[in-house]
């Protein structure tokens, strides 16, 4: 015999029905207050580890190059020449280069050596921002590494720092010569390869073109 549609058991299928449908409904309101009250299951966007900064085009006039002094041009009046159209590592640190100093250079170093065949395409800079020579250790550690006397220089007060000052970040500039990326002088190294090792891929071999924050973020 077919079940009766009337009936305690029709009234208990209908109510059945209803809340199976309300629950329907109701799940994705649900999940959407999860979400905006919780923040679980919110999608992580970001790729880049570096803080991305509205890009800062440096000079381009003298700057005198303290190491290494065997590079054409002429060190006393070449700038950052030498270094455009790769992408360069900055440390911005005293002459004397304290312990800080000395990890932010170890840091650039292993990043750079890590890229492997592309390593031809990063280049190393410390900008000295005071009158101290560079130190000889910090040189003779980090070889290929490009020092320059920046302090008072346009050069220096082209690199955004936080409120400890430059000395707090390691940057990284562009093959066209504009400041787009810093970490805190701390930074996970590993990360931060990867991070530049993402512009070297996206970006053409030799060509020095820019990249758009857009294919970080």
């Amino acid at each position: 015999m077919p079940e009766p549609t009337t009936g305690p058991a029709a009234g208990r299928r209908s109510r059945l029905t209803l809340i199976l449908l309300a629950a329907v409904f109701a799940a994705p309101m649900v999940a959407a207050w999860v979400v905006y009250n919780t923040g679980t299951g919110t999608p992580d966007k970001r790729v880049n580890y570096g803080e991305l900064i509205s890009p800062v085009t440096l000079p381009t006039g003298p700057l005198q190059r303290l190491a290494p002094v065997d590079v054409a041009p002429d060190p006393a009046t070449a700038g950052l020449a030498p270094l455009r159209g790769k992408w360069t590592l900055v440390v911005v640190d005293s002459g004397a280069c304290p312990q800080g100093c000395v990890a932010k250079l170890e840091m650039i170093r292993k990043m750079r050596a890590a890229t492997g065949k592309e390593a031809d395409r990063v280049a190393l800079a410390w900008l000295v921002d005071d009158s101290a020579a560079p130190a000889p250790a910090a040189l003779a550690a980090n070889p290929g590494l490009f020092a320059f006397a920046a302090a008072g220089t346009d050069y220096l007060r082209s690199f955004p720092a936080a409120a400890a000052g430059a000395r707090a970040h390691v940057y990284i500039v562009d093959p066209l010569g504009n400041v787009m990326m810093r970490y805190p002088q701390d930074a996970e190294g590993r990360r931060a390869l990867d991070d530049l090792q993402r512009l070297l891929r996206a970006s053409q071999i030799g060509s020095g073109c820019p990249i758009p924050a857009a294919l970080l973020v």
